[in-house]
C-alpha cells in the first residue's frame, strides 16, 4: 500500500475494540514501518499492538516517533515468537486478534473488515487469511474453494490469520516450547478436537515479503524437532505407530532434496531428549479428529457442513493441565522467560 499521510489514520476506538492487530518484531525497522502503514490504513478502527523482541536497530524509537497511536510493548531480552504472540494476545482488548508478520502488509484497506465478516458461524474460532509470498510467487498460497459457502482448512500460517481472543486464551495460546514453526498447526488441531474450525478467509490477500533477516538453519532444525513433538503430543494410538516413522522419513527426504540434512538430524536428536522430558504431557486428540486433520492436510479444504458432521458438538474434548495455563507447555530456560521493559500507549 502507498504510504499514507497522518490524517488518513483511523483513530483508536473507545472502549474495547472489535479487532486488535498484533505484530511481533525484531530488527526489521523498515519492514515494520511498511506493515504499520498498511495496518493504520484499514477502513475500520482497530487496536494496534507492536511487541518488540529486544531490537537493536532503532525499531522502538521509530515506532515511538512515527506511530504514536500504536501500543508498543518492549522486551529487555529476546524470546521466541510464540511467547511474544501469547503475550500480545493477553494484552489485547479486541474480541478478535489479527496477526501479521513484521515483513508483511495488508494489500488493501478492507482486509480487517472482510476478515471479521468471515467469523460467520459459532464453530469458526480462527480464519486463515489469504496471503501471497511475494518473493516466491505472485499466486495466493491459500486453497481455492470449489464453490460458494464456508470452507474449512487444517491450519493457518503465522503471517496471516485471525482468531477469537476468548478461545485463544481458553486454550492457553501457542505452546511456547515450540518457539517457531508448527505452533499454528498444533494450535489448530487442538481447536479441531473441541469442535472448532479454522475457516478459509475470503478477504483480499496479505502480502508477505520473507525477510532475509532470518536464521534459516535454526528454523529448519526447530521445524524437524517440532514435527516429532507435535506428533507425540497429539497423535492417538494406534495411528502414532505409523505416523511417527512417516514423519521422520518425510523430514529426511525434505532435508536431502533441499540441502538441509544436518539441521534435520540435529532437530530429531533434540526431539528425542525433549519428548523424554515431556512424557506426562501427551494428550492425544480423538481418532476422528486426527483422521479429519490428515484429510484436511491432504485435500486442502472441506465444506463446513461436512466437517461439522464429523466433529459432533462443540466442546467435547478435554484440555490437558498444561493447556489451562497461558503458553501451555513452556521451555524452562532463561532465554525463554520474557521480561517486560515497558508498555507505551
Amino acid at each position: 500500500m502507498a504510504r499514507p499521510s497522518n490524517h488518513t489514520y483511523k483513530s483508536m476506538p473507545e472502549g474495547n475494540p472489535t479487532a486488535s492487530v498484533i505484530i511481533v518484531t525484531r530488527n526489521r525497522k523498515a519492514d515494520l514501518r511498511r506493515a504499520l502503514y498498511s495496518t493504520l490504513m484499514q477502513d475500520i478502527p482497530c487496536e494496534v499492538i507492536v511487541v518488540d523482541d529486544a531490537s537493536t536497530d532503532g525499531t522502538v524509537e521509530m515506532v515511538r516517533q512515527e506511530f504514536t497511536s500504536v501500543r508498543l510493548v518492549e522486551s529487555e531480552i529476546s524470546v521466541n515468537c510464540c511467547v511474544q504472540r501469547n503475550r500480545a494476545a493477553s494484552l489485547a482488548h479486541g474480541e478478535y486478534i489479527i496477526s501479521i508478520d513484521d515483513d508483511a502488509e495488508f494489500s488493501t484497506a478492507s482486509i480487517v473488515r472482510q476478515t471479521l465478516a468471515d467469523f460467520s458461524h459459532p464453530r469458526i474460532a480462527a480464519v486463515s487469511i489469504p496471503h501471497k509470498d511475494i518473493l516466491v510467487s505472485p499466486e495466493i498460497r491459500t486453497p481455492i474453494p470449489a464453490g460458494p459457502g464456508t470452507w474449512v482448512v487444517g491450519a493457518f500460517v503465522g503471517t496471516a490469520y485471525a482468531v477469537r481472543r476468548d478461545v485463544f486464551l481458553q486454550f492457553g495460546g501457542y505452546r511456547e516450547a515450540l518457539e517457531t514453526g508448527t505452533e499454528e498447526r498444533d494450535f489448530c488441531l487442538r481447536l479441531l478436537n473441541f469442535g472448532y474450525v479454522t475457516a478459509l478467509g475470503t478477504a483480499d490477500p496479505i502480502l508477505h515479503y520473507a525477510s532475509p533477516v532470518r536464521d534459516g538453519w535454526r528454523r529448519r532444525m526447530l521445524e524437524r524437532r517440532n514435527d516429532l513433538c507435535h506428533a507425540f503430543w497429539n497423535v492417538p494410538l494406534p495411528d502414532l505407530i505409523c505416523h511417527f516413522p512417516g514423519t521422520i522419513f518425510n523430514g529426511l527426504r525434505y532435508g536431502l532434496t533441499h540441502g538441509c540434512l544436518y539441521p534435520t538430524f540435529v532437530g530429531y536428536i533434540h526431539a528425542i531428549f525433549f519428548i523424554c522430558q515431556t512424557l506426562r504431557l501427551r494428550n492425544p486428540v480423538a481418532g476422528q479428529t486426527y483422521r479429519l486433520g490428515r484429510k484436511l492436510s491432504r485435500i486442502g479444504i472441506l465444506p463446513l457442513e461436512e466437517v461439522a458432521k464429523i466433529l459432533g458438538p462443540l466442546g467435547r474434548g478435554t484440555l490437558h493441565e498444561s493447556e489451562l495455563q497461558p503458553g501451555g507447555l513452556k521451555v524452562v530456560s532463561a532465554r525463554d522467560k520474557p521480561q517486560a521493559k515497558r508498555t507505551t500507549l
